[in-house]
């Protein structure tokens, strides 16, 4: 049978628009296809773009922070170095921290250079460093004649104790000098000058000291502790709580302070009563590691004491 011919144009025509409509079908999807993954890039590009700059705002956060640590440290050396009393500290401790490393290095080789030589080295940097102390000590004159005039001190009410130590370092002060030039320019003292009996019995004035100190603090630290416990026992007001809480932190920190410098002159006892004997370099009363032992923990003590 033959097809009619209008059937057969109108079913080509039908085909060709079917085609049509299936190709622009197609054409929409591959172009909404394209949009979406256009939006996804931009989508992307807009959180990178969101996490990087949170990224450089931290990063800029951390570099303030940082800052800011430093300017603190800087200015709390500075402030802690315009102190002669904390500078005299830090010097102790380096110098007995040179000495603990020449007993290390004395049974080691480092780069195959002879231990010894780096131990003797260590030892005169030690030294030369104790012998810098003896200038500071220039500066300390002025400070006991001030105690003298004005016997009143932040760490001792007693008038008597405090003119005590006065005292005993007015007369110290002096035979340190002595011996110290009598060391290091011998040309300039008389020769009757002997610089081992100035630092016998400056050393003796030293002990006076700190005897002295000692039992004032042990008095000091007692009556700290009576205040604690009255103040533990008192009833706390309503309108006081932060003030009352305030003072007794501030009890609690004086009686930490004044027990740490009664363990520094425990720990200067033995040393003194070695140096204030006669001829102590020839004759040691005591043995190299526990002289230096005994005064390397108490310059640890005495420079966390500075810092506390």
């Amino acid at each position: 049978k033959h097809r009619h011919p209008k059937n057969f144009l109108c079913n080509l025509w039908m085909s060709s628009l079917r085609k049509r409509n299936k190709e622009q079908q197609t054409s929409e999807e591959e172009q909404t296809e394209k949009f979406r993954w256009f939006d996804n890039d931009r989508s992307v590009n807009s959180i990178a773009k969101t996490q990087l700059d949170d990224m450089t705002t931290t990063h800029n956060q951390n570099d303030t922070t940082a800052k800011s640590t430093i300017d603190k440290f800087l200015s709390a050396t500075s402030s802690y170095c315009a102190n002669t009393n904390n500078i005299d500290k830090s010097l102790k401790l380096m110098s007995y921290l040179l000495w603990f490393l020449s007993k290390i290095s004395s049974s080691n080789t480092s780069n195959g250079i002879p231990s010894n030589k780096i131990s003797i080295g260590l030892r005169k940097l030690s030294a030369e460093i104790s012998f810098t102390r003896y200038v500071l000590r220039f500066f300390g004159m002025p400070v006991t004649v001030d105690a003298l005039r004005n016997p009143e001190s932040p760490f001792s009410k007693n008038k008597t104790v405090n003119k005590i130590m006065a005292y005993s370092m007015l007369l110290y002060y002096p035979l340190e000098y002595l011996a110290y030039a009598k060391w290091k320019a011998p040309e300039l003292v008389p020769e009757k000058v002997n610089a081992s009996w100035c630092s016998m019995w400056s050393t003796r004035l030293w002990m006076i000291y700190i005897i002295t100190d000692m039992i004032d603090s042990r008095t000091n630290v007692q009556t700290l502790i009576k205040e604690k416990v009255k103040m533990q026992n008192t009833k706390k007001e309503k309108g006081n709580q932060v003030v009352k809480s305030k003072e007794l932190n501030e009890i609690v920190h004086k009686i930490k302070f004044a027990r740490l410098h009664l363990l520094r002159c425990a720990l200067f006892t033995l040393p003194a009563v070695h140096w204030s004997l006669p001829n102590c370099e020839v004759n040691p009363w005591l043995r190299e590691e526990v002289l230096k032992g005994l005064t390397l923990s108490e310059s640890i003590c005495c420079f966390y004491q500075s810092i506390f």
